[in-house]
């Protein structure tokens, strides 16, 4: 075992004397360092503190690649190190930008509903300050993101990826910025409660209102209708030619009639 160890330091040291080989390793170790570290490090935060499976899958299979490059016999170092770079690092990095991003705008969206019932309250304007124009602010620059953001995997869907990572860098920097104006309504959390509850409840209670003023309108229609054809019932009834059973009722009062009034005679 350490015969096989030792066969593999040596091995990374002959290989480490290569120019290209140190031009390679030295562009991977560049580019974790300014573009990946920054970027991995805001992604979980973003996480709650834990970095995503997905990008320390990457992380291990970029690390695997430059050892097998200059470790293992038969195998070509220049391959595993662009593989490394190319493949792992980079996707890495896009990795993170989406993840960062993605939670900017579930920030911004899950305000944003609370806003919609903000600005109907009637306070609103004493305690946000020009609180519609910074509501404007907020549903352009969210606007911006959204559209950088969808530039940016178009990019990487076409394999563009230093274009993507540049319109992911640009989306984050918007998003970044929107987050800024997010804070002046997120700072006092407990009043942006109270006013979307106030106004919410006044919501239903105009909606109660409603449904009793529909109720009632419903109720005369029907009523209406009901009256209506009720009455068109009875005068049908009462409007019908008399039958048999109902002549011979009359006419032996008839009869009766001229009795009388012959006996006068």
């Amino acid at each position: 075992m350490l015969d096989c160890k030792d066969d593999g330091k040596n091995r990374a040291l002959e290989n480490l004397k290569k120019p290209e080989i140190q031009d390679k390793l030295a562009e991977i170790l560049a580019i974790y360092c300014v573009d990946l570290h920054d970027i991995l490090t805001l992604a979980t935060t973003h996480n709650a503190g834990v970095r995503p499976e997905g990008l320390s899958n990457e992380i291990f299979s970029c690390f695997h690649h430059i050892a097998r490059g200059l470790c293992l016999p038969d195998v070509n170092p220049d391959t595993e190190l662009t593989s490394a770079r190319k493949s792992h690092i980079k996707r890495a990095i896009l990795d993170s930008y989406k993840i960062a991003i993605n939670f900017i705008l579930r920030e911004d969206e899950s305000l944003r509903e609370v806003l919609d019932y903000l600005v109907l309250a009637e306070d609103f304007a004493k305690y946000i300050p020009d609180g519609m124009d910074k509501v404007n602010g907020i549903k352009e620059s969210s606007r911006k993101v959204k559209s950088i953001y969808m530039e940016a995997k178009q990019s990487e869907a076409k394999s563009n990826f230093d274009k993507a990572i540049e319109l992911y860098n640009s989306a984050l920097s918007e998003g970044m910025d929107l987050l800024d104006l997010l804070e002046i309504f997120t700072k006092d959390k407990v009043y942006l409660l109270a006013c979307s509850r106030a106004v919410i409840a006044d919501k239903e209670k105009k909606k109660d209102r409603n449904i009793v003023i529909v109720s009632s309108i419903l109720g005369a229609i029907i009523g209406s209708v009901l009256t209506a054809t009720l009455t068109v019932y009875f005068m049908n009834n009462t409007s019908q030619p008399p039958t048999s059973e109902t002549k011979t009722q009359i006419e032996p009062s008839i009869t009766s009639t001229k009795k009388i009034f012959s006996k006068d005679n």
